[in-house]
């Protein structure tokens, strides 16, 4: 989603769903002290053009949108994935959407990308700078945020850049409701928009990589060097994450069950009261996670995506 990897060329093209191969997580490699052994018991590796995936998102379990290098989009129907035509070749940072037939990918040189459900097409909004995160609340009420610290507002038609403080790169938006919007910074600064205004609502963090919560009153953000910072409903405040490592994304389905991952294969599982290293599948660097009751989508560098 933000932060891109080295756009580098594709280096396999195998076709698409060649085969599905299962294994034990527990195979992959030997346990450190104090990592959890709590892991999912068979994980999904299917084959595809070996891109750099930056960000994942689905309407539903049966319809997932990976993005990444080249321009290169994925879309899970349940069963398979296939490759769907985006149009660039730019690297694409991020998607979301408010439905499955009104979904958004954004990139590179103000890449802005629609998908309506068969097709994608390129929306010249007037953008140049590199996108980095976009969500929303509804069809009609998107922000998106780029390189150089601004934010914007989309309303399916229109694009109006927001007043904004200066906090830096802007590397993530999530929100609980139109009123209540947070964005994290890359001077380590925590913002909330309250449906009017946007407004520094914590600084003096490392550089921080994406933000989410079971409530407002439950928020986590993520960042450089195992950086995570809590939000009790009354100030945020450092929270232990056991890593040391960039911690790119975060999901979670309840305030006892949340995921972070990161770079070199890193994955936290939250569990209500404390953070706990996962086994890894993987040294690719994880940048996106998203996933729905108890499916979970993760993609990262080299092709990475593994469902659990």
């Amino acid at each position: 989603m933000r932060f891109s990897l080295r756009n580098i060329a594709r280096l396999f093209k195998p076709a698409l769903g060649v085969g599905i191969l299962y294994f034990l997580l527990a195979s992959c490699t030997e346990l450190s002290p104090g990592v959890s052994t709590n892991v999912p018991n068979h994980v999904a590796d299917y084959e595809w053009s070996k891109e750099y995936f930056e960000g994942v998102w689905g309407s539903s379990v049966n319809n997932v949108f990976a993005v990444g290098t080249n321009g290169y989009i994925l879309r899970y129907n349940g069963s398979s994935w296939k490759e769907t035509e985006s149009g660039v070749s730019v690297t694409l940072s991020d998607v979301w959407g408010s439905l499955g037939d009104n979904v958004y990918a954004i990139g590179e040189a103000g890449t802005l990308l629609h998908y309506n459900g068969d097709d994608w097409t390129i929306l010249d909004l007037g953008l140049s700078q590199n996108l980095n995160a976009i969500w929303g609340t509804s069809a009609d009420n998107i922000f998106i945020t780029d390189a150089s610290g601004n934010m914007y507002h989309f309303d399916g038609q229109k694009l109006r850049e927001m007043d904004i403080p200066d906090v830096g790169e802007l590397n993530d938006i999530w929100g609980t409701g139109p009123n209540n919007i947070y964005s994290v910074s890359s001077r380590g600064a925590i913002l909330q928009y309250d449906g009017s205004s946007w407004k520094i609502m914590a600084e003096g963090f490392q550089p921080l990589y994406a933000i989410w919560g079971s409530s407002d009153t439950n928020l986590f953000a993520t960042g450089t060097g195992g950086t995570m910072a809590h939000f009790d409903g009354k100030e945020w405040s450092k929270a232990e994450s056991k890593a040391h490592t960039g911690l790119y994304g975060i999901w979670g389905n309840s305030s006892t069950s949340a995921y972070v991952v990161g770079t070199v294969g890193t994955i936290l599982k939250y569990d209500g009261e404390q953070w706990n290293q996962m086994a890894t599948f993987t040294s690719e660097n994880l940048k996106g996670i998203w996933g729905q009751h108890d499916k979970i989508f993760i993609v990262g560098g080299l092709g990475t995506i593994q469902i659990f």
